[in-house]
């Protein structure tokens, strides 16, 4: 019973950092950008051992808003690094319409459920985020819902 519970906050509390899947756009500052988020869809790989266990991964999609609005989507693919639940995450913004020629920013980091604030380096992107570097901030919000700031040099 210990073990399911366990697994059962581990699965939940990487749910709440996949919430990384619905940005509503706050605004900007400087070179900075500013998201509130909310998932859509969450998906496990469960790698033998059953239950949470290095190397498992979960996948987030959800879209972008900004005011609201749809502005475009986010996808995460997070990889356990052992039992703590620390997971190093591969991001995606796609802001605009999809396709070849859609506008993206990617960014890794360890997500650490034991911090308040997640740290990400952006590490580019295509079109106006090609080459891009920085520094993304998510902090959740509570249920699916999380804030980003996004800090580009």
């Amino acid at each position: 019973m210990t073990r399911i519970l366990r697994i059962s906050v581990l699965v939940a509390t990487v749910f709440a950092l996949c919430a990384v899947t619905t940005l509503a756009y706050a605004g900007t500052s400087g070179n900075g950008l500013v998201f509130t988020e909310h998932d859509t869809k969450f998906h496990v790989n469960d790698i033998a051992p059953p239950g949470p266990s290095t190397g498992d991964q979960y996948v987030v999609r959800g879209q972008l808003l900004s005011d609201g609005e749809q502005i475009g989507a986010i996808k995460v693919v997070c990889t356990l690094t052992g039992p703590s639940g620390r997971a190093m995450c591969d991001v995606a913004f796609r802001f605009g319409p999809s396709g070849p020629d859609a506008t993206r920013m990617y960014l890794q980091g360890l997500y650490n459920p034991e911090q308040p604030v997640s740290t990400f380096a952006v590490v580019g992107g295509t079109n106006q985020y090609q080459g891009a570097s920085g520094t993304g901030f998510r902090t959740p919000t509570g249920g699916r819902d999380a804030s980003w700031e996004v800090d580009l040099n």
